[in-house]
Parts: structure tokens; C-alpha cells; sequence
């Protein structure tokens, strides 16, 4: 992920801006699961083999297609996906970067607390 990119992903997930037709855009609570790799004939095929079950702070729920919620929020998908051991599982191998960088970043962040106590 490029530099752009995280600091246009943070600016959109801090700051609730209203969207064009006036409502409030809501927020991720979680992915709370997925659905194993589904067929074509599979009434629950969206165009990919997996879907998310995406939970919104509102308490909604949805189902997406992984390739349509990961391009609206990469993070959220790494997270899941290293949460839920699935970063060597074909489909899923495309979010190793991004949480091999959210790693990178909490150990960065944690090495600076330290020494602003020291």
C-alpha cells in the first residue's frame, strides 16, 4: 500500500463526513464472518467465491463480496484474514503485505511509547 493511500483510508475512517444524499456514513464494526469458497450455481455467489458478513455501527449486517469490501477497506479484510489464520489459504493470500505492514506499524508505534517514557 502506498503512502496515499494509508493516510487517505485514515482520513475516511476518523472523520464522519456526510455523504451526497445527506446521510451519515457508517462505520465498520466488524467482519464477523465468511462464507467458504462458493460456486457459480451457489444462490449466495456474488461475482466472487467468498463473501464477508460485513456488522456496521448501526447493527446492520450485510453480505459482500470480498473483492468489492476489500477495495473499500483493505485493512479491515487483512485484519480478518490474519485473525482467522487464512494468509497461506489461496483467495485470501493477497492481504499477507498489508499485515505483515500492520505489524510493522503497531511495533513502530509501541518502540515509540517506549521511548517517550524513557
Amino acid at each position: 500500500m502506498a503512502y496515499n493511500e494509508i493516510i487517505n483510508f485514515v482520513k475516511r475512517e476518523y472523520t464522519r463526513d456526510l455523504d451526497k444524499s445527506g446521510d451519515l456514513t457508517w462505520k465498520l464494526k466488524r467482519i464477523s464472518a465468511h462464507q467458504r469458497p462458493l460456486l457459480l450455481t451457489n444462490p449466495a455467489y456474488k461475482g466472487y467465491k467468498y463473501n464477508m458478513m460485513i456488522e456496521w455501527e448501526d447493527g446492520s449486517t450485510m453480505s459482500e463480496p470480498l473483492t468489492v469490501f476489500a477495495a473499500d477497506d483493505p485493512i479491515a479484510c487483512a485484519l480478518y484474514v490474519k485473525e482467522k489464520d487464512l494468509l497461506e489459504t489461496p483467495g485470501w493470500k493477497s492481504f499477507k503485505k498489508i499485515a505483515k505492514l500492520q505489524q510493522n506499524l503497531v511495533r513502530i508505534v509501541n518502540q515509540a511509547q517506549l521511548k517517550s517514557i524513557h
